[in-house]
């Protein structure tokens, strides 16, 4: 199984929107760590149907989390 993560939602600026801080921490550094976790995606042609996600989701509009 491949650690690489980009693209994923997890690590997608896009995502976090409800989740603890300490915990949105945890999930940028391994998304397995909160696969449970979901959030709404904030992308921007996302937003407006209110699609939420897990860590492990992705999609083309992944922009990487600072």
């Amino acid at each position: 199984m491949s650690n690489d993560t980009h693209g994923t939602c997890g690590s997608c600026d896009h995502f976090g929107e409800g989740v603890p801080q300490q915990q949105l921490v945890q999930i940028r550094m391994n998304p397995e760590a909160g696969a449970e976790v979901m959030s709404r995606c904030a992308a921007p042609r996302n937003a407006e149907i209110h699609l939420s996600v897990g860590p492990k989701s992705g999609c083309d509009a992944w922009t990487p989390a600072a």
